[in-house]
């Protein structure tokens, strides 16, 4: 009977984190469409609130079965990888923060003006990557947890990932600004 309990919240923390994912990845979709269009990107802001609330959902959901699931089985919490994902999360929760408190009001207010302050936008380029290489971090992680390699490789793989996405985010964030010039 308790097996069965602990399965089924398994499975709706799984399908939190598949949500949650799926919202950081059509986010960020549509971030990019609306690059190549000032018009898309002024229609879509309604967009951002409501995926945001999503995740904000999907999140309390994660952090609460996850902790049943850490009662279930407390021995989870030696595991190094363990604790690094629950480190990431904890990234994720503190970054989302961030992003959709302090810095979309302001990045809302860009888009609608059409001024773009580049230190606004590295500093939302940031977070956005923060976000969606952390999310998938985690559930990498969580997918290859049978493979043998050490946190400390996997930390630095992060950050090369981070790294990488950061300076994707910030050329293509130039290239727009030019583009909106000529």
């Amino acid at each position: 009977m308790l097996e069965l309990l602990i399965t089924k919240v398994l499975v709706i923390h799984i399908l939190a984190v598949m949500i949650a994912v799926g919202s950081v990845t059509v986010t960020d979709y549509i971030h990019i469409l609306g690059l190549r269009s000032a018009r898309f990107e002024k229609q879509s802001l309604f967009l951002y609130p409501v995926l945001s609330k999503l995740i904000i959902l999907c999140l309390a959901i994660i952090y609460v079965t996850g902790a049943l699931l850490i009662w279930a089985k407390p021995s989870i919490m030696s595991n190094s990888l363990f604790q690094l994902k629950l480190a990431l999360v904890v990234i994720v929760t503190i970054n989302g923060y961030i992003l959709h408190r302090i810095l979309w009001p302001k990045v809302k207010r860009s888009v609608l003006t059409g001024v773009y302050p580049p230190a606004l936008m590295k500093r939302a380029a940031l977070a956005g990557s923060v976000s969606v290489v952390t999310w998938f971090a985690i559930v990498v992680l969580s997918l290859t947890k049978t493979i043998d390699y050490s946190a400390l490789l996997y930390l630095f793989l992060y950050g090369l990932a981070l790294a990488v996405a950061y300076l994707t985010a910030v050329y293509v964030e130039s290239h727009k600004k030019r583009r909106n010039a000529a």
